[in-house]
């Protein structure tokens, strides 16, 4: 799932996107939910290392 910065008047937001196949079934849906829900527990119990953000890389883009 890509994650992407939004534009220059919001750069301090960013979305990820998910797409899902034809017969992703609402049982699947929900673990991922769940999963997901899990990940972003943990992530709010630790705090962002500044230092990952000094050089940012540039991350994929659709050009």
């Amino acid at each position: 799932m890509p994650a992407y910065t939004l534009p220059k008047n919001r750069q301090d937001l960013i979305v990820q996107r998910i797409v899902v196949r034809h017969g992703f079934s609402r049982d699947l849906a929900k673990a991922l939910l769940t999963d997901m829900k899990e990940c972003l527990e943990v992530f709010a119990k630790h705090k962002r290392d500044p230092s990952m953000f000094e050089n940012p890389k540039q991350g994929f883009t659709h050009l």
